[in-house]
């Protein structure tokens, strides 16, 4: 990591360089093993809103403390003295944050943000790992870099943002640009904070993949953000391409940190309801039931056009194999692409699956008020395209896994291009595009 042109972005930005003051003493006394409840809570009384926001959380029905909590000492004991200090540093850095002007879209950052942050706590529950809090710090920040970056270079950081959505593998593109990237500089930034080494440690290695075991406990916070990371569906960009390598180093991941399948599916059914909950008691803005729908539609349409994709190379194997060509490698290079598609197809139907029938129950229970009539239709059409794309993908393994891929029938193919067709028209027609 390029250290002196970090060092030059702070210099040039001195309100990245520190917390707010009583952040800062915060994390200071917290550090102390003897600290007390009385002393945490002194430090923190020192600032209103801190204290507010507090309060307002100790006193939330997420906690069901069941009683009038009105003193600080008395909140810290309900939440625990590392909540409390997660929940003050997440206020913090989002207050901080909200003065800075960027053009990167906030509601789609701090909705991933906090996704990641919330599954990242998950998992640290999930593998027994002993400070599940500075995962969920961790895991809140993990993408700060991008936000010290677009502040400092907006112009050159909107053409690497433009290009990352095209082709994907941002931190490769911010390496050309820079010599570094986001997740170093927002190492860097935390180390200057002075948070502890292991949530700097796990944002400066969200996007590395681990392939050669675990090297000691702070390498722990790593895997579990990176794995967070992956596994979380709301994508900071709108355009998220289809990755083969990150399915399989989501695998490496889960297989590094001794986690079932059915576990880590398990992490990601709570990851929706969730972060709606905690981003309203957190004061989070991640935007309106509707953001979210449309969030939904668009990883549904990707899917759908992922499979056209893969019709395409279906066709144009039976073209090669009718003009007498050896595919032998292109039909196994195929099978492969199509098992990953599956993978992908599956997992993102789940999560989409979930999200609309929660909403779907929302409106149902009158917990979201459809004033136009217009999300009920559009979260029926998400659920029967949903289920439709995973027939399809059904289909297309069949179709794989035939002796010769190439001796598909010309209408067995037409069949699932038309279907696929269909379920386009009717994602867009719902989206109103």
């Amino acid at each position: 990591m390029d250290r002196d042109f970090i060092r030059k972005v702070l210099d040039e930005n001195r309100e990245f360089s520190s917390l707010p003051q009583t952040m800062t003493e915060v994390l200071r006394v917290v550090k102390d093993e003897n600290c007390t409840v009385d002393q945490l809570a002194e430090v923190l009384m020192r600032d209103p809103g801190l204290t507010g926001n507090i309060l307002r959380i100790a006193n939330s029905p997420f906690y069901g403390a069941g009683r009038k909590i009105g003193t600080m000492s008395r909140a810290i004991m309900t939440i625990g003295m590392r909540q409390v200090t997660a929940l003050a540093l997440s206020a913090s850095v989002y207050s901080m944050t909200s003065d800075w002007q960027y053009s990167l879209d906030r509601l789609r950052f701090w909705r991933h943000s906090l996704e990641v942050a919330i599954a990242s706590r998950l998992v640290a529950e999930s593998v027994g790992y002993p400070r599940p809090e500075e995962a969920f710090i961790a895991g809140l920040l993990h993408d700060i870099g991008m936000l010290v970056m677009e502040k400092s270079y907006p112009d050159e950081f909107g053409r690497v943002w433009r290009r990352a959505e095209r082709e994907g593998n941002m931190t490769a593109i911010e390496e050309q640009t820079w010599g570094t990237n986001h997740a170093r500089i927002g190492q860097f930034v935390l180390e200057q904070w002075q948070l502890p080494e292991s949530i700097c440690q796990a944002v400066g290695y969200h996007h590395t993949t681990f392939e050669n075991g675990i090297v000691d406990d702070d390498q722990v916070s790593c895997l579990i953000v990176n794995l967070a990371h992956l596994v979380s569906k709301f994508a900071v960009s709108p355009e998220t391409p289809v990755n083969a390598a990150l399915l399989v180093n989501r695998e490496i991941l889960r297989d590094e940190l001794k986690i079932p399948v059915e576990k880590l599916h398990a992490v990601e059914k709570q990851l929706f309801s969730r972060t709606l909950e905690e981003a309203a008691f957190l004061e989070i803005d991640v935007g309106s039931p509707d953001d979210i729908m449309m969030e939904a539609n668009r990883m549904l349409f990707d899917q759908y056009v992922a499979v056209e994709n893969l019709l395409k190379e279906i066709r144009e194997m039976q073209k090669q194999i009718a003009l007498g060509e050896d595919l032998q490698s292109s039909i196994d290079t195929l099978r492969s692409s199509v098992m990953i598609l599956s993978q992908y197809i599956n997992d993102a139907s789940m999560t989409i699956d979930l999200r609309a029938h929660s909403l779907q129950d929302d409106i149902h229970n009158g917990a979201i008020i459809d004033r136009q009539g217009k999300t009920a239709p559009t979260v029926d059409v998400i659920i029967n395209s949903n289920k439709a794309v995973s027939t399809i993908a059904d289909e297309l393994v069949n179709i794989s896994q035939l002796e010769n891929p190439g001796e598909a029938t010309a209408e067995r193919i037409a069949r699932v291009e038309t279907l696929v067709q269909k379920q386009l028209a009717a994602i867009e027609e719902s989206a109103g595009t």
